[in-house]
């Protein structure tokens, strides 16, 4: 970030590091995010638990009133490249846009001194049945890269989940 930036600008780089969004954390419930963020773009329910709202094209997930995720996963029909957009507000994307190959994102990674930790998937334990490589940075945010889309990007996502609770590997 420079000097000419917004003083509200929010850099997606402090989520790979700290695990933040703004002033945004895992945990708030849905009255402090919107009191920080404002009005989503959009909202949706699913069932009772699982509230979804989106600024721009960034999902804020919540289970039971409490922020559990927050990703971008690029627009995977078009391949056109774009950058994540939190609508109205100022958003600085780092490294992240869709294009963005698994070798670029370790080596922007190392260049940071971010530490991070390289998960593979294998395909019979994958959903889809495909390669998935991980890149799971320290505050816990995953850079998620499928074989399929040749180790393109396919999303991000700050996440308090079970992968925590394992070891898979050394930081690098």
């Amino acid at each position: 970030m420079s000097e000419n930036d917004p003083p509200n600008l929010i850099s997606l780089k402090s989520l790979f590091t700290e695990g933040f969004f703004g002033s945004v954390v895992l945990g708030m419930d849905s009255t402090q995010v919107r009191l920080l963020l404002g009005e989503a773009t959009a909202e949706y329910q699913y069932g009772s638990e699982c509230l979804v709202w989106l600024y721009g094209d960034i999902e804020f997930s919540f289970r039971g009133q409490i922020l559990s995720e927050i990703s971008w996963q690029p627009n995977l029909v078009s391949y056109d490249p774009s950058l994540p957009s939190a609508g109205v507000i100022a958003l600085d994307p780092w490294i992240i846009c869709n294009g963005l190959t698994l070798l670029e994102a370790e080596s922007e990674l190392r260049c940071n001194s971010i530490e991070f930790r390289r998960v593979t998937v294998p395909p019979r334990l994958s959903f889809e049945g495909d390669s998935v490589v991980e890149l799971i940075t320290t505050s816990n945010a995953r850079l998620i890269f499928r074989g399929y889309l040749n180790w393109f990007l396919e999303k991000f996502s700050l996440s308090k989940s079970i992968w925590n609770r394992y070891t898979f590997g050394s930081f690098s």
